[in-house]
């Protein structure tokens, strides 16, 4: 493959696992390392630094812990179209490619009229749970599509590993960190694709996850968990940069960027329903005991996420 590539890893105190999932993907695609655009928004740990003495091939690029995701993102976009990169994978630093994933990406993802491609991912510690790679509408891809199609065509991406063709970044601009500053991976892949461009989920190449349950299973469950005062789990949930959540976030995503007829209520009833599984996990963790709350979580999800996995990530929140 002679076409330029760049991988761009967003990070903030990242866990020292990074270095071994550097190593991975070294092993995955050769070269690769060299490809790397390490975004560091302002970490306090000393894990980026180590990455960029064990791996001196990489970019490194400083933020000032304000860019969050998209903005990471954003700043390694621009550095690897200026350097002429005709392709752009988004890579999560928990998440691991297999063996000529990327390479099969970058080839897909400059075809004609492609904007963006993912991978499929697995749980690293759990194989045969996969993550859901996108969505179509409102609506997660359903799994049997994926077990039964090696493309999938979908309206928006998750942003685990995602290859992106440059052309169409020239397009439609780099992705707006202010409207998303930290789950924009949806919102930007869904641009392309209002723009004309052809978003895929590429079932035959796979990744794998570091998974945190937590994040998985619902708002309620979280906060029947999540051993803080109620005031403080609403201010996370409605009020902080990082939170789904987030008003500005959310009026952006849902009335304001998809432009649905019906988006204003959609939106008021996201907010309202939050706010009730926020209340409802809340008297869930002072009213019943963790051993009950653990054997209902694992009833409630099973077969969906393995109940060792999913112990674990709750009770480390």
């Amino acid at each position: 493959m002679t076409q330029a590539w760049n991988i761009i890893i967003p990070v903030h105190n990242p866990p020292t696992s990074l270095l071994e999932n550097l190593r991975k993907l070294d092993i995955a695609s050769p070269g690769a390392i060299a490809r790397v655009i390490l975004v560091d928004d302002g970490s306090s740990n000393d894990v980026p630094r180590q990455a960029l003495l064990r791996f001196p091939a990489l970019t490194y690029l400083q933020g000032d812990g304000e860019l969050w995701w998209c903005g990471a993102m954003k700043l390694g976009m621009a550095h690897a179209l200026e350097k002429g990169a005709k392709v752009i994978v988004w890579l999560n630093h928990d998440c691991v490619p297999e063996a000529n994933t990327l390479e099969r990406l970058v080839d897909v993802a400059l075809e004609d009229g492609i904007g963006a491609v993912s991978a499929w991912c697995h749980s690293f510690d759990a194989p045969e749970f996969p993550v859901n790679p996108g969505f179509r509408g409102l609506r997660a891809i359903p799994l049997d599509e994926l077990r039964t199609s090696e493309r999938v065509v979908v309206d928006g991406l998750n942003g685990n590993c995602v290859a992106i063709n440059s052309a169409a970044i020239r397009s439609v601009g780099l992705p707006d960190s202010i409207k998303h500053p930290h789950y924009g991976d949806g919102p930007y892949t869904y641009l392309l694709h209002k723009s004309g461009f052809h978003n895929l989920v590429l079932t035959t190449a796979n990744a794998f996850l570091e998974r945190e349950y937590d994040r998985c299973v619902s708002i309620k469950w979280r906060c029947a968990f999540l051993n803080k005062p109620l005031s403080e789990k609403l201010k996370d949930y409605f009020f902080s940069m990082k939170s789904k959540f987030h008003w500005v976030t959310k009026y952006h995503d849902t009335v304001v960027f998809r432009g649905y007829p019906m988006a204003p209520f959609a939106y008021l009833g996201s907010m309202v329903n939050a706010l009730i599984e926020i209340t409802t996990g809340h008297f869930l963790l002072i009213s019943t005991t963790r051993a009950s709350r653990l054997a209902k979580i694992c009833d409630e999800y099973d077969g969906v996420y393995p109940k060792h996995g999913m112990t674990k990530s709750l009770l480390l929140i």
